[in-house]
């Protein structure tokens, strides 16, 4: 990891990091400076031999039992004006959860 200084994301002067994982993709990870959030992600990778950016912003934070938790990402290529947008309704930590949901199922018989 490596910081590279601060950075304007969308009129916030946000702390850029590069962080290159073992696979070679380098992200580009954006920190609020207030709270150092990700506020932005860019990953740049190989895909099917070609180089691919997406990326990735997270915002609407909401502080559950003490974590921070992004209630709306979106993600695409780059510069798309079309990407996907994910608005999280309603989060909850640290609930019970049954055993039985990580269990493998049973195969079926011949």
């Amino acid at each position: 990891m490596e910081y590279l200084g601060p950075e304007d994301v969308e009129g916030t002067l946000a702390h850029k990091l590069k962080v290159v994982r073992k696979n070679g993709d380098i992200s580009y990870v954006y920190l609020d400076p207030d709270y150092f959030l990700e506020i932005r992600i860019v990953t740049q990778r190989l895909e099917q031999g070609a180089q691919v950016e997406v990326e990735t912003d997270l915002g609407d934070y909401e502080k559950i039992d003490g974590v921070f938790f992004p209630f709306s990402i979106e993600a695409g290529p780059k510069g798309a004006q079309d990407k996907q947008k994910i608005i999280i309704e309603k989060a909850e930590a640290n609930t019970s959860v049954d055993d039985g949901v990580f269990k493998f199922p049973t195969a079926p018989s011949k």
